[in-house]
C-alpha cells in the first residue's frame, strides 16, 4: 500500500498549487465586496498570494451616487486596510480617472517585492497618489497614462514638479523603464526639467498630442535626452494629432522633433520608434546622418517620413549597417528626393537596380496612409538563420536528394559550401555536350575545383569530335599553356543541342549549328583543355576511367586521363581493355597513396595470346607492384575467360594488402593456372584479413555447364597455400558459384574467420548443412557473425545453426519462405505475402524449443524480396527472445 504521510504530502502541494494559481492575479471591483472574495483576500495565507493585482475604486463613486456617506467612508477605510496586507505584490495596475472621490492611499510603502506600476489616472488624482512617503523602493517599470478631467489646470506645473517628479526622482537606481501617454494639451516641460539622472533607466517611451501646447520648451525634452543618451536602449516617441487635424501641426511636429533630437549622440541605442505623423524627409535625414556620427548599433527603427524615396533607404542601409528591422509609415513615394510625389510604380523600378550587399536588414514593414486610409501594405519578415554547426547540416543534407542540396546555395554560408561541394563533388566527361563544357569551364576556377572528390572519365567525346574532322588519330599533343588571350570555350554553349544520328550511326549537330571543332580549333586543343582542367584538380579521391573499344582514337585519351594521377587519389577504378594498359599504367608512380585498385580487363581481340602475356608481365604487373607500399585493396574481374597467372606470378609481396576480390570466369581456363593464384594467396596469407568471391558467366560455355570445372580449379588453387593463414572475413556470392567450391573455400580458410557472408542464390536445409559442416570440420571457433540467404525458414534450420554454431553471436537470415516444419510446400494465395497458417505453425514450434546453449547475442530476419520487410515482425522477434535466454540477457 502507499504510504499515507506520501499521499497527504502530494495532496497538500496540489492544493498549494491550486491555490497560487487561483489568487495569483486579482481584481478589485464592486462586485467582489459582495461574494467571499473580498473576505478571503483578508486572511494572510490569501494575500500573501497575490502577485498582480488591478484595481479600479468606482465602488467609491457609486456608493457617493446612491448618497451613502457611511457606506462609502467604511467601504473606503476597508479597502485601504485590505491593500495594506499585499505584502508580496510585484504587479499593480491602478484605473482611477474621470469622476471625483476621496483619497486613496496607493499601498506602495507596504510592498517591498512591486516591479511593476501601472496608473491611468487624471492629473488631478495624480496629486494624491503620487508623493514621496508613497515611493516603491524597488520598482522597476512604470507606466503613467494622464487623462482629461475637471480638475484645475493651472495647478499642473505644480502637480508635475512638487508629486510627479519627486515620486520618480526617488527610484533614480531601480527604475529602467518610463512610459508616459497623455490626451492633455498641456506643456509637460516642468516634469522633465525636474527629473533627475536615472542610472538604469534603459527604455523610455512618450505618446503625446501633436499640438502647440507641447512644442513650448523642446529643450526640457532634449535635455533628459542627452543626459541619458549613454544608457537608452530603447526610445519611443509616438504623437498623435489632435481633434480636428491641421497640417501646421505636422509642421510644427517635425521642427519640434528636430530640435528635441538634433546635437544628441545616443552611443547604446537600439530601438528608435518615431511613430509620430508624418515627418518632413529632411529632418529624417538629418536624423539618420546624426546617428551615423554617434556610431551606435541601431538594430530597430519605426519612423513616419512624408515622402519615402530611394535616397533615403541609401542613406539607411550605409549610415546604419546594422539595422535589422525597419518599419515605415509613409503618406507619398517619389523616385527621387527633389522630385514630386508620383506612383510607387517609379519608385520599385529605381529600388530595383539597387543592392545592399553589407546591409544586416531582415524585416522591413512599409504602410501608405492617404485620408486617413490604407493605400498600401508590404511585410516582409526573412526566415530566422539557424545557427548549427557544419556537421549537423552536413548530416540533414544526407537525407535530401543531391539535386535539391545544390539548389540550397543560397541559404546561408555553410549550405553554399553543402551546395557547391554537392554540385562539383562528383565530375564526369563523357560526351561532349552542354554540360561537359560548362563543367570545364567552372572547374578552372580553384574553388570549385579543389571541391571534386570524385571523377569518372569515358573518352568517347574523343572519338565525337575526331570523326567529324577526319582528322588522323595519331596526334601528338602539346603540353605548352594556352595564350592568355585564347577563350577555346567561347561560344560553348550554342553547341551540343539536341544532336542525333545520321545513317552511318556517327553522332551529328542538328540543323546549322556551330560544331565542338570550332570552338577548340583541333582535337589537339580538347585534349590540352582537359589536361589543363583536370591536372588542377587538388582533392580528387576516387578515380574511374572506362575505356574500352575505341579503336580509332588510339592512345590519344592518355595525356588527359594521367593527368589526374595525383598522391590525391585513394581509389582507382579501371574499366579498360589490357591493350590500353600498356601507355596509361606507366604513369602510376605518381599514385603514392594509392589504397584500392580495382581492375576489370576486357579484352579488343586485337593481339595474340602472348601479346597478352607479355602486356601482363611486363606493364601491368609493374604498375601495380609500383603500389606495393600503399596498396591495401585489390579487385580483379575479366570480362571473359583470360590466363592471367603470368600476372599473379610476377607480382611482388604487397605487405600492406589486407583484402582481395576476386570475379572468376566459370569457363575455362578461368583465371589461368590454378598456381598463380594458389602463390599469390601464400604470399599474402600474413596480411590477407578480407576475401571475397565470386563467379561471373558474361562469355563462354554458358550459365551452367553440364560439369563443374571451377570447383576442380579451386581445390587446384587451394592445394598451394601451405601455411596458415589469418583471414577474418570472408564473402562468396553464391549466384554462380558452386556450392562444393565454397565447401572447399570454408574447409581451408574457416579456422581463423570472424564473419562469413554466404549470400546470392536460394539455399535448401541439406545445403546449409553441408557448408555448415565444412566450417565445423575446420575447427572454427572464432566465428561470430553470420549472413546467409535466401533461406527458407524452419524450426530445423534454427536447430541447425545452434548445434553447428554454438558460439555464433551474430546472426543475419535473408528469409524467402517459412514452413513449421521442414520438407513442406510454401504457400502462397494471390501475392507476395505467405500463407498466416504456415507462419503460425512455425511459431508454434519455437515456442516449444529452448536453446540454453546457444551464445546468440542479435538476429535479424529480413525478406530476400520486395517487400524486404517479414510478415509479423514483432512476433519473430518475441520467439527468438523466449525461446534463446541469451538473446533476452543482451536486450
Amino acid at each position: 500500500m502507499q504510504d499515507p504521510s506520501a499521499s497527504y504530502a502530494t495532496l497538500s502541494t496540489r492544493v498549494e498549487q491550486t491555490l497560487d494559481e487561483t489568487y495569483r492575479e486579482v481584481e478589485l471591483t464592486f462586485h467582489h465586496l459582495e461574494d467571499g472574495t473580498f473576505k478571503r483576500l483578508w486572511q494572510r495565507a490569501v494575500a500573501d498570494r497575490v502577485r498582480v493585482m488591478s484595481i479600479g475604486p468606482y465602488f467609491v463613486c457609486d456608493a457617493l451616487d446612491h448618497n451613502e456617506r457611511l457606506s462609502f467612508r467604511r467601504t473606503a477605510r476597508m479597502v485601504q486596510a485590505l491593500l495594506e496586507r499585499f505584502r508580496h505584490l510585484e504587479k499593480y495596475h491602478i484605473l482611477w480617472h474621470e469622476r471625483p472621490s476621496m483619497t486613496l492611499r496607493p499601498p506602495f510603502a507596504s510592498s517591498h517585492s512591486l516591479r511593476i506600476l501601472t496608473v491611468e489616472c487624471s492629473l488631478y488624482k495624480a496629486e494624491f497618489l503620487f508623493s514621496p512617503e508613497t515611493t516603491p523602493h524597488a520598482l522597476e517599470e512604470f507606466n503613467l497614462c494622464v487623462r482629461d478631467d475637471a480638475g484645475n489646470s493651472d495647478s499642473a506645473g505644480y502637480i508635475m514638479i512638487h508629486h510627479l517628479a519627486r515620486f520618480l526622482n526617488n527610484m533614480q537606481s531601480t527604475l529602467r523603464s518610463f512610459s508616459l501617454e497623455t490626451s492633455l494639451e498641456t506643456d509637460f516641460s516642468p516634469l522633465f526639467l525636474a527629473l533627475g539622472f536615472f542610472v538604469r533607466l534603459s527604455t523610455l517611451a512618450l505618446s503625446i498630442p501633436m499640438s502647440d501646447a507641447h512644442f513650448r520648451n523642446p529643450s526640457a525634452l532634449k535635455g533628459f535626452l542627452n543626459l541619458h543618451r549613454g544608457a537608452l536602449k530603447c526610445l519611443s516617441l509616438h504623437g498623435h494629432p489632435t481633434s480636428p487635424p491641421h497640417r501646421t501641426g505636422t509642421r510644427t511636429g517635425g521642427r519640434w522633433l528636430s530640435e528635441a533630437l538634433t546635437g544628441i549622440m545616443f552611443t547604446s541605442l537600439q530601438t528608435l520608434n518615431l511613430n509620430t505623423s508624418f515627418v518632413q524627409l529632411d529632418i529624417v535625414i538629418l536624423c539618420v546622418r546624426q546617428w551615423a556620427v554617434s556610431k551606435n548599433q541601431l538594430d530597430s527603427l519605426r519612423v513616419s517620413p512624408e515622402c519615402l524615396c530611394p535616397e533615403l533607404i541609401d542613406m539607411l542601409a550605409q549610415h546604419l549597417p546594422s539595422l535589422t528591422k525597419l518599419y515605415l509609415r509613409v503618406r507619398s513615394f517619389a523616385p527621387h528626393r527633389f522630385e514630386a510625389a508620383s506612383q510607387l510604380g517609379r519608385f520599385c523600378t529605381e529600388m530595383s537596380i539597387r543592392k545592399y550587399q553589407g546591409w544586416k536588414l531582415r524585416d522591413i514593414d512599409v504602410w501608405m496612409f492617404a485620408r486617413r486610409r490604407l493605400q498600401f501594405q508590404y511585410c516582409y519578415t526573412a526566415p530566422p538563420p539557424i545557427c548549427l554547426p557544419s556537421e549537423i547540416w552536413m548530416q540533414i543534407a544526407d537525407y535530401l536528394p543531391p539535386q535539391m542540396v545544390g539548389d540550397l546555395y543560397t541559404v546561408n554560408s555553410q549550405w553554399f559550401d553543402i551546395a557547391m561541394n554537392a554540385r562539383y563533388n562528383q565530375v564526369s566527361f563523357a560526351f561532349l555536350n552542354r554540360a561537359m563544357l560548362r563543367d570545364l569551364d567552372r572547374l578552372r576556377d580553384p574553388a570549385v575545383a579543389r571541391r571534386v572528390r570524385t571523377l569518372h572519365v569515358h573518352p568517347y567525346f574523343v572519338k565525337e569530335i575526331m570523326e567529324r574532322t577526319q582528322e588522323p588519330s595519331p596526334i601528338t599533343t602539346c603540353r605548352r599553356p594556352l595564350p592568355a588571350h585564347h577563350h577555346p570555350l567561347r561560344g560553348k554553349f550554342k553547341l551540343a543541342r539536341g544532336l542525333f544520328r545520321d545513317r552511318d550511326h556517327r553522332r551529328i549537330a542538328r540543323g546549322t549549328r556551330t560544331s565542338a571543332l570550332h570552338e577548340f580549333g583541333s582535337p589537339a586543343d580538347l585534349v590540352q583543355t582537359l589536361v589543363d582542367v583536370i591536372s588542377r584538380l587538388p582533392n580528387v579521391t576516387h578515380y574511374h576511367i572506362a575505356w574500352s573499344g575505341l579503336h580509332s582514337i588510339s592512345d590519344f585519351p592518355v595525356p588527359f586521363l594521367a593527368a589526374a594521377f595525383s598522391p590525391s587519389v585513394l581509389q582507382l577504378t579501371l574499366e579498360i581493355s589490357l591493350e590500353k594498359t600498356v601507355d596509361l599504367l606507366s604513369h602510376t608512380a605518381a599514385l603514392e597513396n594509392l589504397e584500392e585498385l580495382d581492375l576489370f580487363l576486357r579484352l579488343d581481340h586485337t593481339q595474340s595470346a602472348e601479346t597478352y602475356e607479355q602486356i601482363l608481365v611486363d606493364h601491368l604487373a609493374p604498375a601495380i607492384n609500383r603500389l606495393h607500399s600503399s596498396l591495401q585493396k585489390l579487385s580483379l574481374r575479366l570480362c571473359e575467360p583470360l590466363d592471367i597467372s603470368p600476372l599473379f606470378d610476377s607480382l611482388r609481396v604487397l605487405p600492406v594488402l589486407d583484402c582481395l576480390s576476386l570475379s572468376i570466369p566459370m569457363a575455362r581456363p578461368h583465371l589461368g593456372h590454378p598456381s598463380g593464384l594458389g602463390n599469390f594467396l601464400n604470399r599474402h596469407r600474413h596480411s590477407l584479413r578480407h576475401l571475397a568471391l565470386r563467379a561471373s558467366e558474361l562469355s563462354g560455355d554458358g550459365l551452367m555447364p553440364a560439369e563443374d570445372p571451377l570447383s576442380e580449379w579451386i581445390n587446384d588453387a587451394l592445394s598451394f597455400v601451405t601455411g596458415p593463414v589469418k583471414l577474418r572475413t570472408l564473402e562468396v556470392s553464391l549466384t554462380l558459384f558452386p556450392v562444393e567450391a565454397t565447401a572447399m573455400v570454408l574447409g581451408r580458410f574457416a579456422r581463423t574467420l570472424h564473419s562469413l557472408t554466404l549470400t546470392g542464390r536460394h539455399l535448401p536445409w541439406d545445403r546449409v548443412d553441408e557448408l555448415l559442416g565444412a566450417v565445423r570440420r575446420s575447427g572454427a571457433t572464432r566465428l561470430s557473425t553470420l549472413r546467409l540467404g535466401a533461406i527458407t525458414l524452419s524450426p530445423e534450420l534454427i536447430d541447425l545453426l545452434a548445434e553447428k554454431l554454438p558460439s555464433l553471436r551474430r546472426l543475419e537470415l535473408l528469409v524467402r519462405d517459412v514452413v513449421g516444419c521442414e520438407g513442406d510446400l510454401p504457400l502462397y494465395y494471390d501475392g507476395p505475402e505467405q500463407d498466416d497458417n504456415q507462419i503460425g505453425n512455425f511459431l508454434s514450434e519455437m515456442e516449444l524449443r529452448r536453446y540454453p546453449d546457444w551464445g546468440l547475442r542479435s538476429i535479424s530476419l529480413t525478406r530476400s524480396s520486395f517487400p524486404y520487410r517479414l510478415q509479423y515482425a514483432a512476433d519473430y522477434r518475441d520467439v527468438f527472445l523466449e525461446c534463446i535466454p541469451s538473446l533476452a540477457r543482451a536486450y
